[in-house]
């Protein structure tokens, strides 16, 4: 945990002199590897996930005025440009949303529709892009002002629950394509 750490704050500030961007998005890559080195531990160990009651209630709470803080405070942040704002609050943020997922799911009954969101998060994180072009597009014909539109809070939602859709729809045909 200690290298994955080191490895993504090297990565930060080596993309902040290096003239060109790496091949294939690795220092990207390694900014955003915490999060998985963080998911794979909790995935490993069922026993971190808190029992439903007032306490969890009060954490999930906790993490998301923590991260909801954050974000106010670090402004906008773009992965693709490397713009983290102040990568403490960005990593503090990201951490307390995850943690906030993390015991908010105790209270959500087991669904297929949750497993089948998780296997369409698989498809959605690298088409995501692409889709929000293609939403951005549709929205030019549709919208006055697409751009306030896509900064506001229902504009990051609909955005990401529509990239969620489209990889839940396009998941079976590419599972039998691909």
């Amino acid at each position: 945990y200690v290298m994955i750490a080191v490895l993504a704050g090297l990565s930060y500030l080596l993309s902040s002199v290096l003239p060109v961007r790496l091949p294939w998005g690795v220092e990207i890559a390694l900014i955003a590897m915490p999060f998985y080195a963080l998911g794979q531990a909790f995935a490993l160990r069922d026993v971190w996930l808190p029992r439903a009651g007032l306490s969890t209630a009060l954490q999930v709470l906790f993490f998301l005025t923590l991260q909801f803080a954050c974000i106010a405070l670090n402004g906008r942040v773009d992965m693709n440009f490397i713009s983290l704002g102040n990568p403490l609050l960005f990593y503090l943020g990201a951490v307390s949303g995850i943690g906030a997922l993390g015991c908010l799911v105790v209270f959500l009954p087991q669904l297929k529709l949750f497993a089948r969101l998780a296997d369409a998060a698989v498809l959605a994180f690298p088409l995501h892009r692409t889709l929000f072009s293609v939403f951005s597009a549709l929205g030019l014909w549709l919208m006055h002002d697409l751009q306030a539109f896509k900064l506001s809070v229902w504009g990051s939602v609909s955005y990401t629950m529509g990239a969620l859709l489209v990889s839940v729809l396009l998941l079976p045909w590419v599972r039998r394509c691909c």
